[in-house]
């Protein structure tokens, strides 16, 4: 007898464009999830390929703090979310979105008013709405 107590599971990174949101080999208008963790990144490209990062926004993978880096400013900050978003089949699917510096405010907007725990409870609506040239995600709370 085979025994899978657990599931082996692991969080799918969520695409964004101007369509919506990929996750999974499906395309969702907008998003319906719950947030478990919000985590601020850091990312250094040289061209296309990522020179450094930082999966805490403290050390880079070499060992560096951030703080006294001098490449620092040439780093893209993001923050990372860990999701419990809602699909159609009413499944709850693990997944991971980076949201860009040009979203933050909407993010520290909905988060500001909450405490951990009522952000424990929230369902979060997140929808994409283009701003001049780039596209900025929208975050709403749904009480």
């Amino acid at each position: 007898m085979k025994f899978n107590f657990f599931k082996a599971t692991a969080a799918s990174y969520i695409g964004v464009n101007s369509s919506g949101f990929r996750l999974d080999d499906k395309q969702y208008s907008e998003l319906e999830c719950s947030i478990k963790q919000i985590t601020p990144v850091r990312k250094l490209f040289n061209g296309k390929k990522i020179e450094c990062y930082s999966n805490n926004a403290e050390r880079g993978k070499n060992g560096e703090y951030c703080a006294v880096c001098i490449k620092r400013t040439s780093c893209r900050q993001r923050i990372r979310l860990t999701l419990l978003v809602n699909s159609a089949t009413e499944e709850q699917i693990p997944a991971l979105l980076e949201i860009n510096s040009n979203s933050f405010s909407s993010l520290k907007k909905m988060l500001e008013p909450l405490t951990q725990a009522e952000l424990d409870e929230l369902l979060v609506t997140i929808k994409i709405e283009q701003q001049d040239k780039y596209l900025q995600l929208k975050f709403k709370a749904l009480f």
